[in-house]
């Protein structure tokens, strides 16, 4: 797999074996052990894990015969086989471009599971990049002053007081609904934040078309932010297309 080395795997839940621990592998590897002891379950089980051709699981076959009819409700609970993967230099590189951090995973740990969905482990576990409500309330703060300081000429006083003050009132109301939002990729603050976008555009006008252009950068680097595929996914899409490849 180039830019993916298989370090070590574990087999759970499959034929005779409950859990075989996680069993290192090296540039050769050997399984030694007495007849009907699990070499070829936990061979079988690693061939399963991501197999040429499609090959589900029948748990009726390969579940633990003791435990089936007692334990076994959901293939979605229950793993069959996880590996862990080491992570090369420019592999890491081009993940370190999909984190909030720009730190990259060391490794990799893909457990697959009786349905035959993955789960997913990176370590370090990437920071995600979470948009929030202080930075569209700053964005507005920024907004505000520009607002005040709005030149006027003394036959234009009036005028400008009026906008001035609509607009300080509009910005007040956002800053409110903004204040406490954590993330601003959740609904209804996603939402919320295009409404104040598509409103901005309207308080557009030739005092303010300066001041808006710039509220309108500041909102729409947000926007995409919290458009943004989440970097734990963009990470598992990468990884999983080589291993599979």
């Amino acid at each position: 797999m180039g830019e993916l080395s298989m370090k070590q795997f574990r087999v759970t839940n499959f034929r005779n074996i409950d859990d075989s621990g996680w069993i290192p592998v090296d540039r050769v590897s050997a399984f030694v052990g007495r007849n009907e002891s699990g070499k070829t379950a936990i061979l079988k089980a690693l061939h399963k894990f991501n197999p040429a051709t499609p090959e589900p699981f029948s748990p009726q076959h390969e579940f633990p015969r003791d435990r089936y009819t007692r334990e076994f409700k959901n293939g979605k609970d229950w793993s069959v086989c996880s590996v862990e993967f080491t992570i090369g230099s420019t592999l890491r590189a081009k993940l370190a471009t999909l984190t909030g951090d720009g730190i990259a995973p060391d490794t990799v740990i893909y457990t697959r599971y009786c349905d035959g969905h993955f789960d997913v482990t990176f370590n370090p576990l990437p920071t995600e990049d979470v948009p929030k409500g202080t930075e569209v309330v700053a964005a507005l703060d920024t907004f505000r002053s520009g607002v005040m300081h709005l030149p006027a000429s003394p036959e234009q006083e009036a005028e400008v007081l009026k906008i001035r003050t609509d607009l300080l009132t509009w910005a007040d109301g956002w800053k409110d609904k903004f204040s406490t939002i954590e993330n601003v990729r959740l609904e209804p603050a996603a939402t919320e934040l295009k409404t104040l976008r598509e409103q901005s555009n309207g308080k557009a006008g030739p005092h303010t078309a300066e001041l808006i252009t710039q509220l309108h950068g500041a909102l729409d680097l947000l926007i995409k932010r919290a458009k943004a595929q989440p970097s734990l996914a963009r990470l598992d899409e990468q990884t999983k297309s080589i291993f599979r490849s």
